[in-house]
């Protein structure tokens, strides 16, 4: 025991100061503990609010709209935020920030994050694109799978001799005389190629950050296109910057190519046209004719009816499946025993277009009747230079010819009287 006027030792003041140190923690962590729940109550007293507050009718706290909101708030709740220290100014915040979402409120249906409204929600629905653009068809002509086609090896047009007249020659006997005979006279028949091109144009931003390969679909797309627009011009051309077609050179002033008449100014009466436009062909090309014509006039001549009201083309004129076509290669339909190939280029059974009668149907040996020429090469010069800001593609073919070698070897149905 230490006296009333002894000075404590080191040792009872380091005593008494742990002592002190431990009761003011104590009593901190007690106070914590004490804000930490308080708090807890505030936070899920707030989710309440909120979900009252969102759920459909119903106003703040959940009661009707046409309470008193003000009556209605809770003053135990204000009141034990007050008791646990919390100043005024605090609670006047949270009441603020409730009024502040109470009032104006619009009904939850309008409130609730949906995709169907950009401005609650739809903004963060992205589309997806893809990648699969629905492309046009063109239809390209099966023109070139039937006729001879040359390869030029340098220049720019394909030059061949045809014959005119006959070599003739005569009778005579063991000792008869031996005259000179004539000799045949022949022609010289050009076929000139003609160069196709493109030039598409997009901009520096599509070439780059577009969602697929812009550049190789639109290369692609104008090869397809040059296809279709030969396939036009070795049926319909004029031979002015392009091929001369089929049609063209039977309608060719002194042309040889023959033509048979449908005895209609607008449409094909009955077969017997057919039959007659058939056995026109000289014989030593009949082995590899085929027709040419659309499936419009292919659906047209499905339509003639016997006088039973039997459909012709299924009794007389059957389509053959499964036959091997030495013209096509492959199994196709027939017509009075030759294969049809569907030309979308040929023309349709109409009257005639400014003066011109309409040829729907071709007959012959397309092969020997026509000669299609290729300068071979294409190429493609990516331009992003000349124009600032734009990329053109432009592409070009070298050449492309065509043209009636033979105009004995196809004849045509004329929609004439």
């Amino acid at each position: 025991m230490r006296g009333p006027n002894t000075m404590p030792t080191m040792e009872e003041l380091i005593v008494e100061l742990q002592k002190g140190v431990t009761d003011y923690n104590s009593k901190v962590d007690s106070r914590f503990d004490e804000f930490a729940n308080n708090q807890k109550s505030i936070d899920d007293r707030l989710k309440t609010i909120e979900t009252k507050q969102n759920t459909p009718g119903k106003g703040l706290l959940g009661f009707d709209k046409d309470d008193d909101l003000e009556y209605k708030w809770d003053k135990d709740f204000q009141k034990s935020l007050w008791t646990k220290g919390y100043q005024y100014d605090e609670l006047n915040y949270i009441k603020e920030f409730v009024d502040s979402h109470s009032k104006h409120e619009t009904p939850e249906y309008l409130k609730t994050i949906a995709a169907n409204d950009l401005t609650t929600g739809g903004y963060w629905m992205p589309f997806t694109m893809s990648t699969r653009v629905i492309e046009r068809i063109l239809l390209l002509s099966p023109v070139r799978n039937v006729a001879a086609v040359e390869t030029l090896q340098n220049g720019d047009e394909l030059v061949m001799l045809g014959e005119e007249g006959t070599m003739p020659a005569g009778w005579t006997s063991e000792r008869g005389a031996r005259a000179a005979t004539a000799n045949m006279t022949l022609t010289e028949r050009r076929i000139p190629t003609h160069p196709m091109y493109a030039m598409p144009i997009m901009t520096q931003k599509m070439a780059r950050i577009a969602a697929f390969d812009v550049e190789g679909w639109m290369t692609r797309k104008v090869s397809a296109y040059m296809a279709y627009l030969e396939g036009v011009a070795f049926v319909t051309g004029d031979g002015a910057g392009q091929p001369e077609g089929l049609i063209t050179a039977i309608n060719r002033t002194g042309a040889v190519a023959s033509t048979t008449v449908t005895g209609s100014a607008s449409a094909i009466s009955d077969f017997d046209c057919l039959i007659d436009l058939q056995e026109s062909l000289p014989e030593q090309y009949q082995a590899n004719a085929c027709w040419l014509m659309t499936r419009a006039t292919k659906a047209y001549l499905r339509k003639f009816q016997d006088g039973m009201g039997r459909y012709m083309l299924e009794e007389n004129v059957q389509a053959q499946y499964g036959i091997n076509s030495e013209v096509m290669g492959k199994s196709t339909d027939m017509l009075l025993g030759k294969p049809i190939v569907y030309v979308p280029a040929m023309q349709a059974v109409a009257t005639s277009v400014s003066g011109v009668a309409q040829i729907p149907i071709i007959y012959g040996d397309i092969q020997e009747a026509y000669t299609i020429v290729d300068n071979p090469g294409i190429y493609t010069i990516r331009d992003e230079i000349t124009t600032k800001g734009a990329v053109s593609l432009f592409s070009e073919r070298l050449g492309v010819g065509g043209g009636a070698v033979n105009e004995r070897a196809f004849v045509g149905l004329q929609i004439s009287t």
